[in-house]
């Protein structure tokens, strides 16, 4: 059974934005079909290459901790490298995502 806010909701506003994001969920797929084919392919050279900046972040900031010694406090646990090699990616991507470095755009101006 498909959740439906009117049943759940006690609020029509809640309800009603729900229904008009379900609408405008349909409709998507419509406005895609808009978009031309050279503008697709330039939205997705530029994911590719934000993609591609976020790897390289990723890839810099592992090198750049492996250069730090460890102080020896606490034990090195296999946890904690998962848990830093997270950190570094979703710290890699929303740098990509801001655009902080400049690299997407320069990948993207080499290959546009």
């Amino acid at each position: 059974m498909a959740y439906d806010p009117m049943i759940y909701a006690g609020s029509n506003a809640v309800a009603a934005g729900w229904h008009r994001h379900q609408e405008l969920k349909k409709n998507a797929p419509a406005a895609e079909d808009k978009v031309s084919n050279g503008e697709r392919d330039n939205r997705r050279l530029r994911q590719a290459c934000q993609q591609f900046e976020s790897m390289f972040l990723a890839m810099m900031l592992k090198e750049m901790r492996q250069t730090v010694p460890h102080d020896g406090l606490l034990k090195k646990s296999n946890a904690d490298d998962i848990y830093q090699s997270l950190f570094d990616s979703q710290l890699a991507d929303l740098l990509a995502r801001r655009e902080a470095t400049g690299l997407t755009e320069f990948f993207y101006q080499q290959l546009a």
